[in-house]
C-alpha cells in the first residue's frame, strides 16, 4: 500500500547565521581554506537567490514575516539544528 505523504499543512522555517559562520560552515563542507573566496561565493550566491524568488516567484526572502519560525543557528551543531528541526516537523504534523 502506498501512504500519501502529502500534507497540506506546510512549515516555513529561515535558519539564519552571520556570513562569518555561514562562511566557515562552507568551508568545512567543501574542505576549503581560501575564506574570502568562500565569502564571496557565498554572498554571490545569496543574491542570485534574492533575485530568483523575486523574478519567478515574487517573494523578497529578507522579509521574514513570511515564515512561520526563524532558528539563530550562529552557536549551534549540525546536530542541535537537527535534534530542533526534527522535534518542530513532528509536532507540526502530528496535530
Amino acid at each position: 500500500m502506498v501512504k500519501n505523504i502529502y500534507h497540506k499543512k506546510f512549515l516555513k522555517i529561515w535558519m539564519k547565521a552571520s556570513i562569518d559562520i555561514r562562511t566557515k560552515r562552507i568551508m568545512n563542507r567543501e574542505k576549503s581554506i581560501n575564506y574570502n573566496k568562500e565569502k564571496d561565493n557565498t554572498i554571490l550566491r545569496e543574491k542570485s537567490e534574492k533575485n530568483r524568488y523575486n523574478q519567478y516567484y515574487n517573494i523578497n526572502i529578507d522579509d521574514l514575516s513570511i515564515y512561520d519560525i526563524i532558528i539563530d543557528t550562529e552557536n549551534l551543531t549540525s546536530k542541535q539544528i537537527f535534534d530542533i528541526l526534527e522535534t518542530l516537523i513532528k509536532n507540526y504534523f502530528n496535530n
